[in-house]
């Protein structure tokens, strides 16, 4: 059985032996084309693996070329047979759903869902801690792949949202809460004589400053 992929993460500083390791990863990403096909275990998919959790991810979109998609879910139930026989020859791809994006855009992808991100966009990924990643499908590539696993875990089901942000005051946004972690956004306008600066401008036409706010669901 092939191990799952785990991709490296940026970090920085030090941190002690004694120090527990984070809860949740944030990233960027930027993609120039599409991203392989793949799916993460749920918790307990992963406790049953030897895993110490699974991998709820969400993501937010900064900057997208207008023909930018990401593809969540089956555009309708599939069997696991389908399922498998549609990455083998490469169907799959055709199977998914498509959703097009934009900036500002903002999607929670529960651990079970099949899932890719398309090529021309700047996203900030949040995600539990965790690095298991089956691959599905890479587009006639030879990179590993691992569909025994891949499609134990997969749920090739449409997609459905946990939940709309919901602006709960002025500049404060509760982008999603729960299941596995809360996120919030936060705005406040520049004041007028501060130069604006690139990564303030990215992705926010009103050129305004973003700042999120990450707390964990306790019990969760």
């Amino acid at each position: 059985m092939p191990p799952p992929v785990r991709r490296r993460s940026a970090k920085s500083g030090s941190r002690s032996p004694a120090t527990p390791p984070p809860d949740l990863l944030i990233k960027y990403l930027f993609t120039s084309e599409k991203l392989s096909v793949q799916v993460h275990p749920n918790d307990e998919q992963a406790h049953s693996r030897g895993l110490p959790r699974g991998k709820d991810e969400c993501w937010t979109v900064l900057a997208a070329e207008p023909t930018s998609t990401i593809a969540v879910g089956t555009k309708q139930p599939i069997s696991k047979d389908e399922l498998r026989q549609s990455a083998i020859d490469g169907t799959i791809e055709d199977k998914l759903d498509w959703k097009p994006v934009k900036s500002g855009d903002f999607m929670y992808c529960a651990s079970d869902t099949i899932h890719a991100i398309g090529g021309g966009l700047t996203v900030i990924e949040v995600q539990q801690n965790s690095e298991t990643t089956y691959r599905l499908y890479d587009y006639g590539s030879d990179r590993e792949l691992h569909l025994k696993d891949g499609i134990e875990v997969a749920d090739p089901t449409p997609y459905v949202p946990v939940a709309p942000p919901i602006e709960v005051e002025t500049g404060r946004t509760i982008m999603v809460e729960g299941p596995k972690f809360v996120l919030e956004r936060w705005k406040g306008r520049r004041p007028r004589r501060q130069p604006a600066r690139r990564h303030d401008r990215l992705g926010d036409p009103d050129h305004r400053i973003g700042r999120c706010r990450w707390r964990r669901v306790q019990g969760r």
